[in-house]
């Protein structure tokens, strides 16, 4: 009876070699193309995000009162007048310590980043505007309300589109026409929007150049 059981069960042996190291191949392969499938999955979807890398720094302002002549104009970011376009006025000139709807500011930005970046919207304290696209500051005039515009050095309009990019290091000024009648010392928000998503927000006081 001994010898049979010993026969029995003695004869049982484990697994060849050879065919426990295929099986743990066969193992690794099969984890490893799970983890493939899953991580190519992942990658896929956080790569559809756009994250923006602009740089945009509000250094300045002038939201002064001036006179809308070809002398009196408010300022850029060179401490330039920019011609007529100061504040909607009578013939005389008068100081109020208030700008109006119509009324121009500047707001003196520089690009900050390492790539060019191109501009789509500027608010201020909330309200949104077109750029303009004709007789901006050009002879005292006034434009459509709450429109904007990027000036030179020398006033004149850079761009009727906003296609326009800022390249690394440049400084300008934006020119906004008020579309509502903000009092000198009001503080309000300015809020700048890029072609990539990045939003870039600072605030800004009434009567004021800095």
């Amino acid at each position: 009876m001994i010898n049979i059981l010993k026969r029995t069960f003695g004869s049982r042996r484990g697994v060849a070699p050879i065919i426990a190291t295929l099986l743990m191949v066969a193992i690794a392969v099969v984890g490893g193309v799970l983890i493939y499938v899953y991580t190519q999955g992942f990658f896929a979807s956080t790569s559809s995000t756009t994250v923006s890398t602009d740089v945009i720094v509000i250094v300045g302002y002038d939201t002064r009162e001036r006179d809308n002549t070809t002398t009196g104009g408010i300022t850029n970011s060179l401490g330039s007048v920019i011609a007529n376009c100061g504040d909607v006025e009578p013939a005389t000139f008068a100081v109020d310590n208030q700008k109006v709807a119509g009324d121009h500011i500047a707001i003196h930005i520089r690009n900050g980043g390492g790539a060019a970046v191109t501009l789509t919207s500027v608010k201020v304290n909330g309200a949104g505007a077109p750029i303009a696209t004709t007789d901006f500051c050009s002879d005292g005039a006034a434009t459509k309300a709450t429109t904007w515009n990027i000036v030179t050095s020398a006033g004149t309009a850079l761009a009727s589109s906003s296609t326009v990019a800022l390249n690394p290091g440049q400084t300008t000024s934006i020119v906004f026409e008020l579309g509502e009648t903000l009092s000198n010392g009001q503080t309000v928000s300015v809020e700048i929007g890029t072609a990539s998503g990045g939003s870039f927000a600072s605030n800004i006081a009434i009567g004021q150049r800095k």
